[in-house]
């Protein structure tokens, strides 16, 4: 019964020790074009990522949440003239020791929805993301364009 209660004591004040950050919110503008052997054209696709981090800290390390979405953000078939709907809705979530770690890399991916069945790419792309001691910051690279 001693070590439950010295338990449950030790997880109250370990939680209680925990910090959060309020939430940040960074948005980005993001576009490049993007062809592939299943598409008759290249897609020039433009727009603005918006990502929400959230952490929260128990000393060193902390419990870090990513949601990107997109905003305003179209493609468009370069010679055809064809509008895809971008449609980014991703969450990510992993633990941050920011005493001894500077950046981490996430990945995610975005769909360009064409008309039209089987007409829609999925777009992989990593998220590097950095802590300058006071904050997260994150930066978009291209990875990867698939087929659906």
């Amino acid at each position: 019964m001693r070590s439950l209660i010295a338990m449950l004591l030790l997880l109250f004040v370990t939680n209680a020790n925990a910090a959060a950050q309020s939430p940040t919110t960074e948005q980005y503008a993001f576009g490049a074009t993007y062809a592939t052997p299943c598409q008759p054209e290249p897609i020039a696709v433009s727009g603005m990522l918006q990502t929400t981090i959230t952490a929260v800290f128990n000393g060193n390390v902390g419990m870090v949440q990513f949601h990107t979405t997109d905003v305003n953000a179209v493609g468009v078939g370069l010679s055809t003239g064809i509008v895809y709907k971008v449609k980014v809705n991703e969450f990510a979530k992993f633990f941050f020791d920011k005493d001894t770690q500077t950046e981490t890399t996430i990945k995610q991916k975005l769909t360009l929805q064409g008309s039209g069945p089987d007409n829609d790419l999925r777009i992989y792309y990593t998220v590097r993301v950095s802590f300058d001691g006071v904050q997260f910051h994150t930066t978009f690279e291209k990875l990867l364009v698939d087929c659906k």
